[in-house]
């Protein structure tokens, strides 16, 4: 669905500076930052189909999550004599780099400073330290790029796209109503594939949303089990929270150390859940970085325990 290419001037930045590359050439990398539904498989997957139609490119597009195993390496020296230029398209690439030694990654980052060696696209969620630290592998060997949330014009235009391809009844997609539902779980393209498919938007905010975030639960919920029960105690208790929330607010509602929950803060951070909105030295906040988390824990979560009692 060529409409679902909604990072169009990156997508086409991107594929110039691919198609641009003389057969000879040492490659320019490109990296893509951006949390989860936020459109990085579909931009790969809009690269992969039109370079497979340009004549001299060979696309590979590989899941990295589900194939955790791929060899950059392997790959790059299996084409070393295809008349083609490999272009590795990585989806969830930082899954490779986390299970990589350094001395691996100063390898593949020698092998692609050579003439007509394959471009690499990756994304991932959050922006390794190998490609920002001066002196490690990556450093200033790939163009860094970070997706933002949609405009509210691009969400609207997406949203409708769907839900015009559904048999669900239409709705007004300018409103104020499915405007402020965005502003609630945020503008990406997953939040619009998910509205898409609301049986019904009579019954009101709250109603709509459960629908809609429901088939999250099971994602949401491998996110937080996969944590540490401290850290675990730590997450809910921000997502029980409308407001950022400091230390100390945690400390308190928790029962645990400012010792305990300063290591678990930074933990949560990396792994691209928490985010410091007001940072200062005496009066840090700090929130849950998902929107879409947040508004499912609210609509889903808390709605399903009050229904129960």
């Amino acid at each position: 669905m060529d409409y679902l290419n909604i990072h169009g001037p990156l997508y086409t930045e991107i594929l110039q500076g691919i198609l641009s590359e003389a057969p000879d050439s040492i490659p320019q990398c490109y990296y893509v930052v951006g949390r989860r539904g936020y459109g990085k498989t579909g931009l790969l997957r809009n690269l992969a189909k039109t370079l497979s139609e340009s004549a001299g490119y060979l696309p590979r597009y590989v899941d990295c999550l589900m194939s955790p195993s791929f060899d950059i390496r392997e790959a790059i020296l299996e084409y070393n004599d295809s008349e083609s230029r490999l272009v590795l398209l990585l989806d969830d690439m930082d899954v490779l780099l986390d299970n990589m030694e350094r001395d691996e990654m100063f390898v593949i980052r020698s092998l692609l400073y050579e003439k007509g060696a394959p471009v690499i696209v990756g994304t991932g969620a959050e922006l390794s330290d190998e490609f920002t630290e001066y002196q490690a592998p990556f450093y200033d060997a790939f163009i860094l790029h970070h997706l933002k949330e949609l405009s509210r014009d691009a969400s609207i235009d997406l949203f409708a796209r769907m839900r015009g391809e559904t048999r669900l009844r239409k709705i007004d997609a300018s409103s104020k109503f499915v405007s402020d539902l965005f502003d609630e779980i945020g503008r990406t393209p997953e939040s619009c594939r998910l509205l898409s498919g609301v049986t019904s938007f009579d019954g009101g905010r709250a109603k709509v949303l459960s629908e809609a975030l429901s088939p999250l639960s099971l994602y949401f919920r491998g996110k937080i089990m996969a944590l540490s029960p401290s850290q675990r105690k730590t997450l809910v208790f921000m997502l029980s929270q409308k407001e950022p929330v400091l230390l100390k607010d945690i400390r308190e509602a928790t029962g645990q150390t400012a010792g305990d929950v300063s290591p678990q803060l930074k933990a949560l951070g990396a792994k691209g859940l928490v985010l410091a909105t007001r940072p200062s030295v005496k009066k840090t906040e700090y929130a849950v970085a998902d929107k879409t988390m947040n508004a499912w824990f609210r609509n889903c979560v808390v709605k399903d325990q009050f229904e129960l009692i």
